[in-house]
């Protein structure tokens, strides 16, 4: 197969840790982890219960009203619905380290839309590149309005993290 794109993308782990904490104090990951689970049981109690289609269209930051905002301490649910799926926020709470966990994921998403020669903006937005784990390894899955164009390419997808900086390659081929 012909290559489409290549896009590789590096982000500071403390840039997406300092998007996340409120408080940027030394913040615990089992808080993290237990704010995220509140978060989540939150989302799906206000969403789900209520049969939202498409619910990560639906569930947009500007949603969340000032109550639901202050019932957090620890994390900013602004800044992780407006990047992350709801699948990988969930996702998060199997991971031993959360900030590096959604570090690369960033950079994932990063790299994909280079890769894909798109870009931010006109309809396509950090949750269009979903990143999940299938076996083992990470995957790409894209939804509106990439998924229209880029739904014969395929997709591969490298990952790579430590303590400061995590690390993305995303290869397309047509």
């Amino acid at each position: 197969m012909k290559i489409f794109g290549i896009g590789i993308d590096i982000v500071q782990n403390n840039r997406i840790k300092n998007n996340i904490l409120k408080n940027k104090n030394n913040t615990k990951n089992y808080l993290l982890k237990k704010e995220i689970k509140e978060l989540i049981n939150l989302i799906e109690d206000k969403f789900l219960n209520n049969n939202t289609k498409n619910l990560n269209e639906k569930l947009n930051f500007n949603l969340i009203n000032k109550e639901f905002k202050e019932a957090f301490f620890y994390i900013n649910i602004y800044f992780l619905l407006r990047i992350y799926t709801l699948n990988e926020i969930k996702n998060s709470l199997t991971k031993a380290n959360i900030i590096e966990y959604f570090a690369s994921r960033f950079a994932a998403k990063e790299a994909c839309v280079k890769a894909l020669k798109k870009g931010f903006g006109n309809g396509v937005s950090y949750k269009s590149v979903e990143i999940m784990q299938e076996e083992n390894f990470p995957k790409i899955i894209l939804h509106e309005p990439l998924i229209k164009e880029f739904n014969k390419n395929t997709i591969h997808l490298s990952i790579s993290h430590e303590k400061n900086y995590s690390t993305a390659i995303v290869i397309v081929e047509n």
